[in-house]
């Protein structure tokens, strides 16, 4: 192909894209962008589509010898596109040139990008719906097990006799460490702990404060027992 071939595919491509397409260099070799961008998503209300939508700039130059050699291709002004996209889209764009070698190519390529900003575009949106929806599933769920409770299954069983049991055994461990209840405690002590009753320990305590005559028992050989019979 020669010049007049080149100009003749880029008036084509400024007939299907007179919006998009801009000539940078109108000389051989000639250079020229095409602003391509994903159509609208159709989507609910709640959902803005501006923010799914996908676009950039291809910059194309026709070099010396083509279509026999591939076209080149720069991507710039890329809006919402990561790293794995620009891959995926540059081997699409690959694939594109090897296939279309000897053929008039930008039309192709230009199609295959569009369509590429399209399915990017409609992915985000769908990732977009099912987090929403996993998000609102998680707080019915949340919401849900607030009203009816956990359900108990064999694992949480065993997770709580386990628990339960390590629990009984530090309670049984401490309750041996106590001191015994036969040890010497005093009046107040015995009641604070509660074992022993109000009217018991009342009398035991009038007997501790009652005063003895030692005397009485001095002199022992001059006590009398009387024998009734």
């Amino acid at each position: 192909m020669g010049d007049q071939d080149h100009l003749d595919e880029i008036e084509v491509l400024q007939s299907i894209y007179p919006s998009e397409f801009d000539f940078v260099s109108e000389k051989s070799p000639f250079k020229f962008t095409l602003s391509l961008e994903s159509q609208e998503v159709s989507c609910d209300p709640d959902y803005d589509p501006s923010d799914y939508r996908c676009s950039l700039i291809a910059n194309f130059t026709l070099p010396f010898g083509y279509p026999s050699v591939g076209v080149d291709v720069v991507f710039t002004e890329v809006s919402n596109l990561d790293d794995m996209e620009l891959d995926i889209l540059q081997n699409e764009l690959d694939n594109q040139i090897e296939e279309n070698l000897g053929d008039a190519m930008i039309f192709p390529i230009a199609t295959c990008i569009i369509n590429a900003l399209n399915d990017f575009s409609e992915k985000k949106l769908n990732f977009a719906v099912s987090e929403r929806e996993r998000i609102q599933r998680e707080e019915e769920e949340a919401e849900l097990r607030k009203t009816i409770g956990t359900q108990v299954t064999v694992e949480s069983f065993l997770a709580w006799k386990q628990a339960f049991d390590a629990e009984m055994q530090t309670k049984n461990r401490s309750q041996a460490s106590e001191p015994s209840v036969s040890a010497k405690l005093t009046g107040k002590q015995l009641f604070l702990r509660g074992d022993v009753n109000v009217d018991t320990l009342e009398l035991n305590i009038a007997l501790d404060d009652m005063p003895i005559d030692e005397s009485l028992f001095e002199n022992e050989d001059d006590l009398v027992l009387s024998d009734d019979n």
